[in-house]
């Protein structure tokens, strides 16, 4: 890894930024984020080949094309703003209870081998409360990390949409949580930096981060933050507008704990903030 980013330092300008003031507003460390899904036309043949589903007539199904909908991802950060370990077990999306509305088929045996299928099909809410979320993308599942979050700790929730929202704003709530804390607004038509990918060295001395900005520009943030702290001034960022990924390193005053969750920020100046929250692991080179 080291080896890596150091050919990149030599081939990109090497811009190193100070700590500033964070005057933009949603730049705080609790905030949202829609990311669509992207459609790869290039791959299309790969879902054509001869092993594909047939109908009840034999004829062949047609199981993806070019102008076949997509859904997307919603992210979303929180604090634990109370005096214990919180463990979320709800999510509210535009004010509906993800947990009894992507509801399972069966009552969970909590067994290993026990599975089931879990959709709003099986949900017994109103009717109305489904088309509220069928307006907002059709959750399929959701999960919250970590499993539970430390008194000041963030958090984040992800919830996987199976189709485009028909609405402008998606709100997620943490039932418990101040709304400050536990309330998140995204707009689904605005694109967002990003933390592209974030490893850790095997010491837990500093992190690799890798940053996309949705101008598809290599554009430095002038702001890295640690768990709200700004650690600027410990960072080495790399920016070239020719390339659409800036990494960055990021060292810590002190190691990262192995199995601890953080919250990366990276803070543009045109008012934009990319948010992430993520266990600290140094798994290795995984193949396959």
């Amino acid at each position: 890894m080291r080896n890596r980013f150091g050919m990149i330092t030599v081939c990109l300008l090497v811009i190193v930024t100070l700590g500033a003031d964070v005057s933009a507003a949603g730049s705080g460390p609790v905030g949202g984020e829609y990311r669509a899904d992207v459609s790869y036309p290039e791959f299309m043949p790969l879902w054509r080949e001869g092993w594909s589903w047939t109908d009840e007539n034999g004829e062949r199904v047609l199981y993806a094309h070019p102008n076949m909908p997509l859904g997307g991802h919603l992210f979303a950060i929180f604090r634990n703003s109370t005096a214990s370990p919180l463990e979320v077990k709800d999510v509210l999306l535009d004010g509906v209870s993800l947990a009894q509305a992507v509801a399972p088929e069966h009552k969970p045996t909590n067994h290993p081998d026990d599975k089931y299928p879990s959709s709003l099909q099986f949900s017994k809410l109103p009717k109305q409360q489904i088309d509220k979320l069928v307006s907002a993308g059709e959750p399929v599942w959701w999960k919250a990390e970590p499993m539970v979050v430390a008194p000041g700790g963030y958090g984040q929730i992800t919830v996987r949409l199976r189709r485009e929202p028909k609405v402008e704003t998606l709100t997620v709530s943490i039932p418990g949580l101040p709304e400050d804390d536990g309330q998140m607004t995204t707009p689904v038509g605005k694109r967002q930096p990003r933390f592209f990918s974030i490893n850790f060295t095997p010491g837990f001395d500093a992190a690799y981060a890798y940053l996309r900005h949705p101008s598809g520009k290599g554009i430095a943030p002038r702001q890295i933050l640690l768990d709200g702290q700004d650690v600027t001034g410990r960072c080495t960022i790399v920016a070239d507008e020719a390339v659409d990924t800036v990494p960055v390193v990021i060292k810590p005053t002190s190691p990262f704990k192995q199995g601890a969750w953080y919250l990366f920020q990276a803070v543009y100046a045109d008012g934009s903030t990319a948010r992430v929250s993520i266990g600290a692991w140094q798994p290795g080179l995984v193949y396959g």
